[in-house]
């Protein structure tokens, strides 16, 4: 049965807010780099009141902690984008557990491509007329395209937002993570003032991003990697 075999269980535990103490549902099954605790909680007391009624996005979501401290801690709304199978299975598991089904989103699909359509304005969406073959021609899967077509989806991704975090996978090549950076901010999914948070490996270097956009703010450093806080100007 998939819940004894998949669901072998870990957890994690949500350290701040409504849902202290609580936590969520993970798997030794899937390859995860969660943030620690005390980074978290770094992380989240700088950003204090911030985090109040924001609308927050957690790219590359894995387990989704990131997302449900959010949450947890009064973020207004949190959207999911997560593109392994099993690991979406577990984030809708544990939205159900925290009845959070309200205030989060899970998007099954590549970051990549949620940009790449935002790079489009969505016009065709917006006009009332999505052309999926330019989608398909874009790279996306029948699945990604059905999944744009959706209207909870689409008024997800059209909104703008008010704090990315995105923590791609280790080894994510620097080159495609900059790429990723320059599409948020040039294509207007970040509003004035808005946050955009960035874990990556040491070993890149630091990374470059338009500073004619972002205004850098604020360092934490790991053991391995940087978390890196910049502002929408």
């Amino acid at each position: 049965m998939l819940y004894s075999l998949f669901y072998l269980i870990h957890m994690l535990k949500i350290i701040g807010g409504k849902w202290k103490g609580l936590y969520i549902t993970t798997s030794k099954h899937i390859s995860y780099r969660p943030i620690t605790s005390s980074l978290r909680a770094s992380f989240f007391n700088y950003l204090g009141d911030y985090i109040k009624e924001c609308s927050f996005l957690d790219g590359f979501a894995g387990t989704g902690i990131i997302g449900f401290e959010a949450l947890s801690r009064g973020a207004r709304s949190c959207t999911f984008i997560e593109n392994n199978k099993n690991a979406v299975l577990l984030l809708k598991r544990n939205i159900a557990a925290l009845h959070a089904s309200q205030d989060a989103t899970v998007l099954p699909i590549k970051i990549e491509h949620v940009l790449s359509q935002k790079l489009m304005k969505f016009s065709n969406i917006l006009g009332g007329h999505i052309d999926t073959k330019t989608l398909r021609h874009k790279g996306l899967e029948n699945s990604e395209v059905s999944l744009i077509n959706n209207k909870n989806v689409q008024d997800t991704i059209v909104s703008s937002i008010d704090i990315i975090f995105i923590d791609p996978p280790f080894q994510y090549p620097k080159d495609k993570l900059e790429s990723l950076l320059d599409s948020i901010t040039s294509n207007n999914i970040l509003q004035k003032n808005s946050l955009l948070c960035v874990r990556y490996e040491k070993f890149h270097g630091k990374i470059l991003v338009d500073t004619s956009l972002l205004r850098f703010i604020k360092e934490f450093t790991m053991s391995e990697a940087f978390l890196d806080i910049y502002q929408l100007t």
